[in-house]
């Protein structure tokens, strides 16, 4: 089967959205599927990155506004369909990605999974008042109408947990018998090392027990989270 991976940020930048796009995409390569990456090239006065990767790469160029990025997204996957007529979209953004994939597989004729990647693609009105923030409120509404226009047509959406899962109910109610709970996958052969025992880790720090809780993220505001 031909796939269409669908996404924003990718290598060398380095994240969960940019390794698990990649490590789905080896996956799928693995299991007999021909894969395209079609990913957001942001540098505008500068040529895409050459990555040594084993799938094909397909960059579109970041438009200048969220609105914008719509049409030009439509376009560019009905080209790379042309060239490359791939049999399934598969898309990791909401919005706009997820909508210009919506209104592309209609065209095209093909379906449409979304698996989304985090909670803050679809963003709420603000709390103040005002001109501006009347403007604001009435452009974010439309972004969450086409948000939830775009859940309720997908073939399918993929849940990387109970938070997601319930953040997608929000937005489309009648979606819960398409929303799949799959969690992100992990190499477990990168983590075949054995672990110490010779109880430095408990004395440094005062745990006899021997039991931790270690958490590896990037160190960014919306990713901080209190105990």
């Amino acid at each position: 089967m031909k796939i269409c991976m669908l996404g924003q940020s990718f290598l060398p930048k380095v994240g969960g959205e940019e390794l698990g796009m990649d490590l789905l995409a080896r996956e799928f390569l693995k299991r007999g599927h021909e894969v395209t990456v079609h990913v957001q090239h942001r540098a505008w006065l500068k040529s895409a990155p050459r990555l040594d990767v084993p799938y094909r790469l397909a960059w579109y160029r970041k438009a200048r506004s969220r609105r914008w990025a719509i049409p030009f997204l439509q376009r560019s996957l009905k080209q790379l369909h042309r060239d490359w007529p791939f049999e399934i979209l598969y898309c990791r953004k909401l919005y706009p990605p997820g909508y210009a994939a919506l209104l592309a597989s209609r065209v095209l004729r093909v379906p449409l999974v979304l698996s989304l990647h985090d909670t803050w693609t679809v963003k709420s009105p603000p709390e103040s008042t005002g001109r501006v923030a009347a403007v604001r409120s009435s452009l974010l509404a439309k972004e969450r109408r086409a948000a939830s226009e775009t859940l309720t047509a997908a073939d399918a959406i993929i849940a990387l947990n109970q938070h997601m899962r319930a953040y997608i109910l929000s937005l489309c109610p009648t979606c819960a018998d398409r929303v799949h709970l799959i969690p992100n996958g992990v190499e477990v052969d990168c983590f075949t090392r054995p672990a110490r025992t010779d109880g430095a880790m408990a004395r440094r720090y005062a745990n006899q027990h021997g039991r931790y809780f270690l958490f590896m993220d990037g160190w960014i505001d919306r990713k901080v989270w209190t105990f």
